[in-house]
């Protein structure tokens, strides 16, 4: 099976968990077919249990791939997400030591739908594509992949994926 890892910047994560860092690599096959990996969504809102859950098919040997830690590294200085951000906004969404003030930008895309639309069009499709990229990186393993992607709607549909696991608390 798939080792226990979760795939995001390099280095531990808060949870001391090892993780893969950047990979590149093409896939096989059809859609959530690439090789013997089989990709499936974790998805959900706020509290739902996305983590809880994680961890649990982390145990049981899934690889996890992590859209927020994705994000994240995506929106250090330098990165790719990061210089389309400031490009847009400039310095007014950079704290004193260049990294993103995300209070600020939280005030400029929640205060505006079409800027909220802009920061969507340049995060759900480059995630999405790293995610793939590093799925792809792992293609000659078999098992679960699993795409832990919080907002899986706002990313459109995606073919490669097998299965959604929604995950809501009652």
């Amino acid at each position: 099976g798939l080792p226990a890892l979760r795939i995001g910047p390099s280095g531990p994560n808060v949870s001391g968990r090892a993780r893969v860092g950047r990979a590149t690599g093409r896939g096989r096959g059809g859609p959530g077919n690439f090789g013997p990996v089989k990709l499936v969504a974790l998805t959900g809102g706020i509290g739902s249990g996305k983590s809880s859950v994680s961890e649990r098919l982390v145990e049981r040997g899934c690889l996890i791939i992590d859209a927020d830690l994705i994000v994240r590294e995506l929106q250090q200085p330098g990165a790719l997400i990061y210089n389309q951000m400031v490009e847009r906004w400039g310095d007014r969404i950079l704290a004193g030591d260049r990294t993103l003030d995300r209070a600020a930008v939280a005030g400029i895309a929640f205060g505006d739908p079409e800027e909220l639309a802009a920061l969507n069009k340049m995060i759900h499709p480059t995630v999405r594509r790293e995610m793939h990229n590093r799925a792809d990186a792992v293609n000659e393993q078999s098992g679960l992949v699993i795409f832990d992607i919080p907002r899986l709607a706002e990313g459109g549909p995606d073919e490669r994926l097998v299965a959604s696991l929604l995950l809501a608390i009652v």
